[in-house]
């Protein structure tokens, strides 16, 4: 490389020589085209003088041209004057002859005066075609210059690029040089390296030499196989779960289970441990004696009184709530009948959730409906109009359910709720529409043309009417967070089924009637004529007293303003559940037996409440319910999770409150912490609820633990807000 790079080096020097001939070259050409430059600048100026001395001989000889014009011009008009005279005088006159001698005269001088003129014009051509020469030849001067300074200066441009590489190659020299010098330093420190890691390997191999010997003097498994490495090490391996599903070619699908779980106790002897150099696999077997005990006794499960064994079932991540929900009271109820004396209760169900609201909001939707369709016959008091409006009901629904596929919205309580609320607005332009075409059949107009221009008339209102609503719930596709995944799926239906309704309004409704009111016949609406004419007349109160409504609308907006600060506001709202969970906490001081003792005594007072149905307790805090581990005899056994259901499915808020009353009542003086919630308040509490929740974020945790603290401060000196924590309470304890 330092050879290359020295050759590189011989290069630039050669290439500077050769470039400072060529920039003497240029100097020399530069003064040669200097002198030419002079030359022709000397040449110009000649040439500017002569073009300037022709040109002002040009404008002396236009003169002198046009004096000579008017002079030939003067003469014409005075030898036409004496023609005109001699004429008129007697041919044989002095007079004529006098004015003979006098024409004679004249037209010397003109024609003297002619020739005159045309010597100056031939004179005048010569100028003009000397000076035409002088600005040919000033032109080629110029053109010289510019080739000139052209020529000077793309040589210059030359030399200066290659000044540049030449340059440019130095620098690159100067860094190959430093990049040689810097590998020479780095091939000595790896030399120094090497050197030092060959003392450093033997000494490391006297070393492990040493600490081998001590270590197989002082080898002894027991001190690295606990009891508690043991049943984690047992817990972890017996694991087994699905994986998903694999079709064979018969269109057969065989689940996939990932790790395996233990069957038989003999099984627990072949666990391999761990695997010792020169020893082997060490298993399960070869250190510990296996023996089933019975240590239900440790664990407090309860369930109506009895003991129990307590499941939680959770659904993949593909499967439907209410699908596994059912599949599983299908299955409690089989075994039920296989194993008389099993007694399977559901202390739990998230389904119930779901089916409580999409039943809520079906309801909804067909109530609305049919109470819609019924408005509509009282008013019309005439079925064909009425089937024409309803028929827009469900064909809009399903144009709104089209969209929403299209949109990956899937049916849920949200997507649900937008259907129920937009279900009310549906009719609404069928109405405006259907009204219409009606009032002009009445007016004798035949159906098809009814149809189309009751439609056209009403169109721009009810378009207009349709995007003023949908304007409303649009913006809701910029909100971000949780009021996103609130609000989108209920808006965006219902802006789908507004604008499925203003088709279905503006296409199907004028079809169907221009079809179904061919024989229709006005009707006679007596009670509500009658609520038109007082209408009208209120309406012209309220015209001729125009400050009475106008006082009116704004006091009740004031009114409706001063409400709405002083409500509350919640996410979500709370609602009627026959699921109840509690919770009893014993002090530090109570040992397991007064625990149970206690626990067995809460439960058979709470048993002992009217209305209230199954009860389920649960030794351990909420996690223990969710899944036990392998340390499930050291649980928390002074934490009770209570679990219960009302006697009647469907109980109202104010029977469960009332249970929840008495069942503080019932445990009021055995002096525990016995803490209720609803499941209506947990479904709140996960949705946000109306409470407060801030998430404090950063590296160090005793600093987070400080400005937590802080918080919890500041928030307590704020009225109405209880229970404040930041969760760091109980892992203090």
């Amino acid at each position: 490389s330092q050879a290359d790079l020295n050759e590189s080096k011989q290069d630039l020097i050669d290439g500077q020589a050769e470039l400072n001939t060529k920039k003497g070259e240029l100097a020399q050409s530069e003064i040669d085209l200097n002198e030419n430059k002079d030359e022709i600048n000397d040449g110009i100026e000649s040439l500017n003088k002569g073009r300037e001395e022709a040109y002002n001989q040009l404008a002396e000889l236009s003169l002198q041209m046009d004096e000579a014009a008017q002079q030939i011009a003067s003469l014409e008009v005075a030898i036409s004057q004496k023609v005109n005279e001699y004429n008129a005088l007697p041919p044989d006159s002095d007079e004529a002859q006098s004015a003979l001698n006098e024409l004679t005269s004249l037209r010397a001088t003109l024609a003297t005066i002619e020739e005159n003129y045309k010597a100056t014009e031939k004179a005048k051509l010569e100028a003009s075609s000397k000076m035409g020469s002088m600005d040919a030849q000033l032109s080629i001067a110029k053109t010289q210059l510019e080739s000139a300074d052209e020529q000077i200066a793309s040589g210059q441009k030359s030399i200066d690029d290659a000044q540049e590489q030449i340059d440019d190659g130095w620098e690159s020299l100067a860094d190959g040089q430093k990049q040689i010098d810097d590998g020479w330093e780095d091939l000595a420190d790896g030399q120094k390296q090497l050197s030092d890691g060959w003392e450093d390997y033997y000494d490391g191999v006297k070393t492990y030499e040493k600490q081998r010997v001590e270590a197989e003097k002082k080898a002894n498994a027991d001190d690295l196989l606990k009891l508690e490495t043991l049943a984690q090490l047992i817990y972890a391996q017996n694991f087994e779960m699905p994986a998903g599903y694999v079709d064979d070619e018969l269109d057969n699908s065989w689940l996939i289970k990932v790790g395996q779980n233990y069957e038989e106790v003999d099984e627990l002897g072949d666990i391999v441990l761990c695997n010792i150099h020169y020893v082997g696999d060490v298993k399960l077997g070869d250190v510990a004696d296996i023996t089933v005990i019975d240590n239900s006794e440790d664990s407090y499960v309860r369930l109506d009184g009895e003991q129990g064994i307590m499941l939680s079932i959770f659904k993949s991540s593909t499967a439907g709530t209410n699908e596994v929900t059912k599949v599983l009271n299908e299955t409690s109820e089989k075994l039920m009948e296989k194993y008389p004396g099993l007694n399977v209760m559901v202390m739990m169900d998230q389904g119930e959730y779901i089916d409580i609201i999409v039943k809520s909001v079906l309801n909804s939707m067909l109530i609305g409906a049919l109470l819609a369709i019924i408005v509509l016959a009282l008013f019309l008091r005439d079925v064909k109009p009425t089937i024409v409006v309803a028929i827009s009901i469900p064909l809009s629904v399903l144009a709104a359910l089209i969209c929403m596929y299209f949109s990956k919205i899937s049916l849920n309580m949200l997507s649900l709720s937008g259907l129920a609320l937009g279900i009310g607005m549906l009719v609404d332009n069928s109405i405006v529409v259907m009204e219409n075409i009606y009032r002009l059949r009445a007016r004798g107009i035949e159906a098809p043309r009814a149809a189309v221009q009751g439609t056209k008339q009403v169109a721009g209102a009810i378009i207009s009417s349709t995007l003023t609503t949908v304007c409303v719930f649009m913006p809701m596709v910029y909100s971000t967070g949780l009021v996103r995944e609130l609000m989108i799926p209920m808006c965006i239906t219902i802006v789908f089924c507004l604008m499925a309704s203003l088709f279905v309004a503006m296409t199907v409704v004028p079809a169907a009637s221009s079809t179904l009111l061919r024989n229709a016949k006005p009707k006679n609406h007596m009670w509500f004529d009658k609520i038109q004419d007082a209408y009208g007349r209120a309406l012209a109160v309220c015209l001729k007293h125009k400050w009475a409504p106008i006082l009116t609308a704004v006091g009740l907006l004031i009114f409706t303003g001063f409400l709405v600060i002083r409500m509350g506001i919640v996410v979500m709202p709370d609602m009627t559940m026959n699921q109840i969970e509690a919770t009893i906490e014993y002090p530090d001081d109570y040992d397991r037996e007064k625990c149970y003792e206690l626990t067995d005594e809460a439960l058979e007072r709470l048993l002992t409440v009217e209305g209230l149905g199954s009860i389920g307790i649960l030794g351990g805090d909420e996690t223990t319910i969710i899944a036990n581990d392998a340390g499930a005899a050291n649980f928390n056994f002074r934490h009770m999770s209570l679990m219960a259901r009302t006697e009647d499915e469907n109980a109202g808020s104010e029977e469960i409150k009332k249970i929840l009353s008495d069942m503080e009542e019932a445990v009021a003086d055995m002096g525990i912490d016995f803490k209720i919630s609803t499941a209506s308040s947990e479904m709140d509490s996960m949705m946000g609820g109306s409470g407060l929740s801030i998430n404090v974020s950063g590296s160090d945790l005793d600093e987070l633990t400080r400005i937590s603290e802080d918080l919890m401060n500041i928030i307590d000196s704020v009225d109405g807000y209880s229970d404040i924590s930041n969760g760091s309470e109980d892992a203090d304890k």
